[in-house]
């Protein structure tokens, strides 16, 4: 188990936030561009010549990562006006060292786009009723840990106290590297049950007050799903999420004892990346279907945290182009795995990457200088 858990330690790193081999604006490149191709997979797909976007100025910024001015991006996946009208995939290496040919069959391990997902699976218990609402108290799902729970100030935890990393426990996740045993996500990895290893830390901060980035959290979610439900999270993944989005392939990493990873542990095919973020820009529909009702979609991508742009497992996302704001929410993960939404524009960005330093923030920088100008 500690040899698996040191393996898996770093899954979870805070996303970059920039890049510092900055691309300027006279790098210009070509590319031979196609439209993806129609499949069966639920996805509508279109050329850039039949949607509202400069063509000129995606096809460059592709024609940067082929020619690698953009370095180790594995794929961009672009939705515009709600049709497929970018997938591209390259060849590279993960953020573990490993040469992978990418393309459209290629599961890929998202890190921390999977909080969102967790997050969008404590949505549905909620619409189904097995959760009443955010404002439920912690201690109301685990009786297991009640004793734990109804001491030290951990009384006062609320559902939508960990939803936005505001529970107020002592975790340190940023002063010692992932692999260090002094970092509480390696000391988590290295305890027999992960759960309780986030229960038992000590409350330094009053609940509901301070945003404190902690991945113990989301693995906390998927107790809750795991106790509300009486399934395994992949179960009740993919009988409430993915089999309505037509997602038949995934990997959810697991504990000995069967708890996921539900901080950073599933791989997904690009493409159904990109289904999450529509179904989201979609208010929860799905083919005429409500998957997630909307409220919980306003909700969880809504200002919530403490002092952190962050709602319920999202980041907010602020950006100004050409003198306009453009504002949307992401999903985000260690190396370069993102989810973009932009609502007002009906867009949709899916970046994977293997970038395990400040390259890993290079999708930022796309987005600003060729993504939103094109579409907005």
């Amino acid at each position: 188990m500690k040899i698996l858990a040191r393996l898996f330690l770093s899954l979870l790193l805070l996303p970059f936030w920039g890049c510092d081999n900055s691309v300027s604006d006279s790098q210009r490149a070509t590319f031979d561009y196609v439209a993806p191709p129609q499949l069966d997979d639920g996805l509508s797909t279109a050329h850039l010549n039949e949607v509202n976007v400069d063509p000129g100025e995606l096809t460059n910024m592709l024609g940067l990562i082929e020619t690698g001015v953009y370095e180790n991006i594995h794929s961009v996946l672009l939705v515009k006006d709600k049709k497929l009208v970018v997938e591209e995939y390259w060849a590279g290496r993960t953020v573990f060292n490993d040469y992978v040919e990418y393309d459209r069959n290629t599961l890929h391990n998202m890190h921390s786009v999977t909080k969102s997902i967790t997050s969008a699976l404590i949505g549905i218990a909620i619409m189904e009723g097995s959760i009443n609402s955010a404002e439920d108290k912690l201690h109301s799902f685990f009786p297991e840990y009640a004793d734990v729970l109804l001491a030290g100030g951990r009384e006062e935890i609320t559902l939508a106290h960990v939803l936005t990393m505001s529970a107020g426990f002592s975790w340190d996740e940023h002063s010692f590297p992932y692999e260090d045993e002094r970092n509480d996500h390696a000391q988590m990895y290295l305890s027999d049950n992960w759960i309780k290893y986030v229960l038992d830390k000590p409350i330094a901060e009053t609940p509901g007050t301070k945003f404190n980035y902690n991945s113990g959290l989301s693995i906390t979610l998927g107790g809750i799903i795991r106790n509300v439900s009486g399934q395994t999270v992949d179960a009740y993944a993919q009988s409430t999420l993915f089999a309505a989005l037509g997602i038949d392939e995934y990997v959810w990493f697991k504990d000995e004892d069967g708890t996921a990873q539900t901080g950073g542990g599933l791989s997904l095919r690009p493409r159904d990346m990109v289904k999450f973020g529509l179904l989201f820009l979609n208010d929860g529909q799905w083919n005429g279907n409500q998957i997630i009702s909307p409220e919980w979609v306003a909700q969880s991508t809504d200002w919530q945290a403490p002092g952190k742009l962050y709602g319920y497992q999202w980041w907010l996302d602020s950006y100004t182009v050409d003198g306009k704001t453009i504002s949307g929410y992401s999903a985000r993960g260690r190396g370069g795995q993102f989810i973009f939404v932009f609502p007002a524009l009906e867009l949709v960005a899916v970046f994977t990457g293997g970038n395990d330093n400040e390259l890993g923030g290079q999708p930022y920088e796309m987005l600003v200088r060729h993504i939103l100008p094109a579409a907005g």
